[in-house]
């Protein structure tokens, strides 16, 4: 695929956002992603969402971040069954690690399912580092583990962070919330 073109999501690109959304690793009832939620992101000062499109203006891949003034969170990415494995992800990822830098914000966060490898290892190809299991963070039963990149000094300090988890078996569904979180340490 030609590079993607990056811009910021439209209210045009919902469906598209939610279809994506729901292509095999999520069902967006089921975590509270719904057009009004994703509406409401695009509209917020706290927010930021894009979208990756191709030649044709088809949506291949978007992300959305939460902004505070400590940290960015990274909410959502997702890229296109059909194109994933062509830096659709790394592009999506590096737009929202500029707009947190330029916000100078001194951490971006991401939590991915504590077994799924495969995103482990893209966000440790960007340089982010497990800090931190949060147990139960989806459906109140699989375990995330929170991915963390200090934007100033690169990564986690060295008491909170590792690379080599025990990963257990993942869901995407619903975040529980007051969930307790541990510390990874080495």
């Amino acid at each position: 695929m030609q590079n993607p073109r990056i811009v910021t999501a439209q209210l045009q690109h919902i469906a598209d956002i939610l279809a994506l959304y729901s292509q095999g690793f999520y069902n967006h009832g089921d975590l509270g992603w719904s057009e009004h939620r994703l509406e409401y992101c695009m509209g917020s000062e706290s927010h930021r969402m894009t979208v990756a499109l191709n030649a044709g203006d088809e949506v291949m891949g978007f992300a959305l971040m939460r902004l505070d003034g400590q940290e960015a969170q990274l909410e959502l990415l997702a890229v296109h069954q059909m194109v994933r494995r062509c830096g659709i992800g790394s592009v999506l990822l590096g737009d929202m690690l500029s707009i947190a830098q330029r916000y100078q914000l001194p951490q971006f966060q991401a939590n991915v399912k504590a077994s799924n490898l495969k995103a482990i290892q893209f966000y440790q190809s960007h340089n982010f580092s497990a800090c931190q299991i949060i147990p139960r963070y989806y459906g109140g039963k699989h375990h995330a583990l929170r991915m963390v990149k200090n934007l100033s000094e690169g990564e986690c300090n060295t008491e909170q962070r590792t690379t080599n988890t025990e990963h257990r078996t993942p869901n995407t569904e619903h975040r529980t919330p007051n969930t307790e979180q541990h510390t990874i340490q080495q």
